[in-house]
């Protein structure tokens, strides 16, 4: 396939894997009436501490995606050899320490989850260390993305969502409470792990034989040490700042409001998703574009991905940010809506962080991810103090400015100066690809929350089609009013291309 054709598919596997989680509304809201919002939120804060540990993975998959991807655009099998045993031996290492970390945390466990029902809350700890054993094997999961096969990756995902949701219902059905709940991810994540490496093991015969032999080059291992700390470090600032918003409102206020913090935001997190997705799909792609010295084509593309983002996240957090009220008042109860201001300043956040995404993987798919580190824990830094300082000062939407604050502190004018430095993208340019849609976005966007305020919708199905329908129209307008008639002619020249059967 095409590298245009791929980044589609990827892409369209990631609105598989939303409608799934669309799926699941009913599920969350059938569990959380059976377990309450206390447990629930006590639930959540474990899957969210487990999801700090998981850096590891994310840290030497990102490190060893770069690797495959170069060992594989120059067909080097040996290379991707000895860099999957590189991988599989040190995550194997790390894992076991972090699990006995984690099993030494197991002493104060309920200080950082508070709870009445501190066995149960034993109990689902213990049981989601053991979900973090699968991440040994995760380097099959970044040689499926090196080979620009996400979109497998992304249906496997949705897969294990599917299982989850019938999972927690069955758990908390029989009364297990918090621990069925964690039990519930972690079965799943084990399955998972299992696919993906059997997906590698069938699209590379004699893989672990291979791998079993292989003795890593030095430069493998440099790499590795080179980019796994600066990795590792990012990796957990990012987690510090994206997770962190339900475990502090959690500790500081109390889990019952952490678990309304995560309705209220539902929507908007979702849109995280799929915004994020973009550049998940397309960083092999402009890798490549860079190995390959296309410094030119690598710009305009990155340009023309950075105005498609902005356009897609204001067609879908413009509506949530004017329907959001409705949608969890239908979904969970008005009593559980902690209000407008939460979900404004949460769609900036989340429209920032799709285009900071994008930009982040031109520096860790191409190995220069150390570049990033001073920014990256500075904004962590900023984001977390901020988010403590504000959940005392004004309640549960304090994580949500605290991710602000790091964002115009750092990353809003980090990341474009380090492009122009690293990549020579000009910055005018890219400030433009985000100007020229908000232009329409920002007064389509005031105009359609008057608009949902002064009715109320006609139940789910008035609220999904005003919704869509506010998104499409936004899309339109985009279509014709920021996208140029030369640009327009070349996108869709570009997607029949990458539809066309070869």
């Amino acid at each position: 396939m095409s590298r245009s054709r791929l980044a589609i598919w990827n892409y369209a596997s990631t609105i598989v894997f939303t409608f799934v989680t669309l799926l699941g509304l009913a599920v969350t809201r059938y569990v959380t009436e059976l377990l309450g919002d206390s447990r629930f939120g006590a639930a959540r804060m474990v899957s969210d501490w487990m999801g700090i540990f998981a850096i590891f993975e994310i840290a030497f998959g990102s490190t060893l995606a770069p690797l495959a991807a170069r060992a594989l655009a120059r067909n080097d099998l040996e290379s991707l050899h000895s860099a999957m045993n590189a991988g599989l031996r040190t995550l194997a290492r790390l894992i076991g320490v972090l699990f006995f970390v984690g099993l030494a945390m197991l002493a104060f466990v309920g200080w950082l989850v508070p709870t009445t029902e501190i066995n149960d809350l034993r109990l689902a700890w213990c049981i989601g260390l053991i979900g973090l054993l699968p991440m040994i094997l995760s380097p099959f999961r970044a040689l499926a993305e090196a080979r620009q096969f996400g979109y497998r990756v992304n249906l496997a995902i949705a897969g294990q969502s599917l299982l989850v949701f019938a999972l927690s219902v069955a758990f908390a059905r029989v009364g297990f409470g918090i621990t069925g709940q964690v039990a519930a991810t972690t079965i799943s994540s084990l399955l998972l792990a299992a696919f993906l490496t059997r997906d590698g093991l069938r699209s590379f015969p004699g893989l672990v034989r291979a791998v079993r032999q292989a003795n890593p080059e030095r430069d493998v291992w440099r790499t590795i040490a080179r980019l796994g700390v600066p990795t590792f470090l990012v990796a957990l600032s990012g987690r510090i700042s994206v997770l962190t918003d339900s475990l502090i409102v959690g500790k500081i206020i109390d889990p019952a409001i952490a678990a309304r913090l995560i309705f209220t935001l539902k929507l908007i997190t979702t849109g995280q998703t799929q915004l994020q997705a973009i550049g998940n799909a397309c960083w092999a792609a402009l890798a490549e574009l860079h190995a390959q010295g296309q410094r030119e084509t690598f710009n305009t593309r990155l340009i023309e991905l950075t105005e498609v983002v902005t356009i897609l996240g204001i067609a879908g957090f413009g509506p949530v940010v004017a329907y959001n009220r409705y949608f969890v008042t239908f979904w969970m109860g008005a009593d559980r809506y902690l209000g407008d201001g939460i979900v404004v300043l949460a769609a900036i956040n989340g429209l920032f962080l799709g285009l900071f995404s994008l930009w982040f993987w031109c520096f860790s798919g191409t190995g220069r991810i150390a570049a990033m580190l001073p920014a990256v824990v500075a904004g962590a830094i900023t984001n977390f103090v901020s988010s403590v300082v504000f959940t005392h000062l004004f309640g549960a939407i304090g994580p949500i400015c605290g991710t602000s604050m790091g964002f115009v502190a750092v990353s809003l004018w980090y990341l474009p100066f380090s492009l122009r430095k690293h990549f020579g993208t000009p910055i005018r340019r890219l400030f433009g690809a985000v100007e020229r849609p908000l232009r329409v976005g920002l007064p389509f966007t005031i105009a359609l929350y008057y608009l949902a305020n002064s009715h109320m919708p006609w139940g789910w199905f008035g609220l999904g089609l005003e919704m869509t329908l506010a998104a499409l129209v936004y899309l339109a307008l985009a279509f014709l009013l920021v996208i140029d008639r030369r640009q327009r002619a070349v996108w869709i020249a570009r997607v029949q291309g990458a539809l066309r059967r070869s």
